[in-house]
This record gives structure tokens, C-alpha cells and sequence, in this order.
């Protein structure tokens, strides 16, 4: 079912809003009705699917907004920190792709619409719509872009967490500074 507005699809928009708690008490009613069988649930403020509500199990994490970061080199890493913070219960916002389409009769290095810098923008975007960043920084690899993106977030008062610090952790290692 799709909630339109001016022949827009507002489904994923009031998603968003439910998941991110801006809907008064008085909405709810409404917000629990945005996805069909859903429920809204009181601790985190989001929309459950009622066939999942005796899967859940409580962590500290549900319902935290948490934008990944890192090189696009790192596709597979990327997956792997999607999946686990998912299934922790986050709301996790990734890279929208990994590599340029393929595109017939399209010559990207010849493309004057400053592609990379508008992906830049957006994804500077989902950093100031998550509660937390994390870094996909596979052996402590970060470049240039990554540390821009590591810079803003701390700009902002985002706490940011990284990937092979955490790994170095788990192994009794010292994390690299």
C-alpha cells in the first residue's frame, strides 16, 4: 500500500519519521498504520512487523541510526557490518553503490555533472541523519575522502566507531591511534 502526497510516494518518508520518533503520541495510531500489520513499538519509538515480535531480542543498540563509512573498496566489509548491525537491531545507512553502472553509449570520464561530488553531498546527508558513524576500515585503512567524512561527523557531535579498531579489540590487540 502507498501513501501518496502530490503523487509522491510518502511511504519510506513516514518510515522514516516513525523510526526516528518524530511523530507525537496522537500520531501513532496513524504511523502504526503506515506499513500494513504493523505495530509501533514503545521502547524504541519504531514500527515492528507483528510477525518478528517474538524474534526480537533486547539490545542496547535498537533502534540507533548509524551511517557507514569507508572505501568503496571494501564492498564485501561493508556487507558484513550491514548484517551484524542489523541484526543488532540498528537502522543502518550504507553506500547507495560500490561501483559506476554500466550505462550504454555513457562515457563517465567524459561526465561534467560532477557525479562523485553530488555521492559526496549525499552521503554527507546520511551522516547528519544518523546517530553514530562507523568506519569500514579494514587492517585501520582510511583515505581521503573517509577522513573528510570522519572530520564532518566530529563536526557535528556524531560519536564515530571503527571497524578494525573494534576487531583489534576482540582480538586483545592495541588498537593503532
Amino acid at each position: 500500500m502507498a501513501y501518496k502526497i502530490e503523487g509522491q510516494d510518502m511511504s519510506d518518508v513516514l518510515a522514516f519519521v516513525v523510526l526516528r520518533g518524530l511523530l507525537t503520541s496522537s500520531a501513532a495510531p496513524i504511523a502504526a498504520r503506515a506499513r500494513p500489520g504493523a505495530t509501533l513499538d514503545p521502547v524504541c519509538r519504531s514500527t515492528i512487523m507483528d510477525p518478528m515480535d517474538d524474534q526480537q531480542a533486547p539490545q542496547p543498540a535498537e533502534g540507533k541510526v548509524i551511517t557507514l563509512c569507508g572505501s568503496t573498496k571494501f564492498e564485501a566489509e561493508f556487507a558484513e557490518v550491514n548484517q551484524r548491525l542489523t541484526m543488532e537491531g540498528c537502522i543502518v545507512i550504507s553506500l547507495g553503490m560500490f561501483r559506476l553502472p554500466d550505462l550504454p553509449d555513457y562515457d563517465w570520464a567524459a561526465d561534467s555533472s560532477d557525479l562523485k561530488g553530488r555521492l559526496g553531498g549525499v552521503h554527507l546527508q546520511k551522516i547528519r541523519m544518523a546517530d553514530e558513524v562507523y568506519i569500514v576500515d579494514p587492517g585501520g585503512y582510511v583515505g581521503e575522502s573517509t577522513r573528510r567524512e570522519i572530520a564532518y561527523a566530529e563536526s557535528l557531535g556524531k560519536p564515530v566507531r571503527y571497524l578494525s579498531r573494534e576487531r583489534a579489540a576482540r582480538a586483545g590487540d592495541v588498537p593503532r591511534g
